[in-house]
């Protein structure tokens, strides 16, 4: 598995880790934190940083890291597969990777318009 050059962490003291700054020390990795009082700055993992503490973090209390890896797989394979995501027009992942290229431009495009962003351009392969 080929390692980041760098990491981007916030500054939230949930994120704040001894453990990461190592790794990234003996790895080589540059850690590099976001402006305190930023989110902006990638809105997209503080939604998804929200979301995982509102839905799985809060209300458990996990007796060891391995239950605490274990809920939080689970959570990501339904993210990434059974999630129905605004981004893609409501679908699942799943069901959006069925569409053709043309059909997911189309969704792409609907859901950028009801939001008010730009689609991203996807590539035929």
């Amino acid at each position: 598995m080929e390692r980041p050059s760098t990491c981007v962490s916030t500054t939230d003291e949930e994120f704040i880790a001894g453990v990461l700054a190592d790794w990234c020390g003996e790895m080589g990795v540059e850690l590099l934190f976001t402006e305190p009082g930023s989110p902006w700055m990638n809105g997209v993992i503080e939604s998804l940083n929200g979301r995982v503490r509102d839905e799985y973090l809060n209300g458990e209390l996990f007796l060891d890291i391995p239950e605490a890896q274990a809920i939080l797989d689970h959570a990501r394979a339904d993210y990434n597969a059974s999630r129905r995501h605004s981004s893609l027009g409501y679908l699942t992942p799943e069901e959006f990777r069925t569409l053709d290229i043309t059909e997911q431009r189309q969704v792409l495009a609907g859901a950028a318009k009801y939001k008010g962003w730009a689609a991203p351009q996807l590539k035929a392969a």
